[in-house]
């Protein structure tokens, strides 16, 4: 009973993965007995081989470490990019705490933004500030020197 029970699950999970993917990956798929293997052709597929996601990992951690912000970028946009690196580095398994990526972002941020940088890291505990705060932080601080020199 167990048996049938656990073979109806894999061949719904089958037809779940089919279902979701390209013409192209279910042609590798279509093949396999389990679940399992046609996951595993996936997680290959879409994620790369162990070697493949440690140079991706690699990639993107330099990319991360020699971030900057652009001239012509405002809080939202340099902060998109951050996330979309740090969201990147978790999808292939790795992490990276908030405090790092706080101090990142300070570090990175441009010139002008020297003085707010000052003033956070006086008056916020930067080892529990999350990157989210960090953000809101920054931005209410851009909007008002926005309203006050325009």
């Amino acid at each position: 009973m167990l048996y049938l029970q656990n073979k109806n699950k894999d061949i719904t999970a089958q037809a779940f993965i089919q279902q979701a993917v390209t013409p192209t990956i279910i042609s590798q798929i279509r093949a396999t007995t389990t679940a399992k293997e046609a996951w595993s052709i996936l997680n290959d597929a879409y994620r790369g081989t162990d070697k493949v996601v440690s140079i991706k990992l690699q990639t993107l951690c330099k990319e991360f470490d020699n971030l900057s912000m652009k001239k012509s970028e405002i809080i939202q946009v340099f902060f998109n990019r951050v996330t979309n690196i740090v969201n990147s580095i978790k999808i292939l398994g790795d992490s990276i705490e908030d405090k790092k990526i706080v101090q990142q972002v300070l570090r990175s941020l441009l010139p002008k933004f020297d003085h707010i940088v000052a003033v956070i890291e006086e008056s916020k505990d930067l080892s529990t500030l999350s990157a989210m705060e960090l953000m809101g932080s920054l931005q209410v601080h851009e909007e008002i020197k926005i309203l006050l020199f325009n």
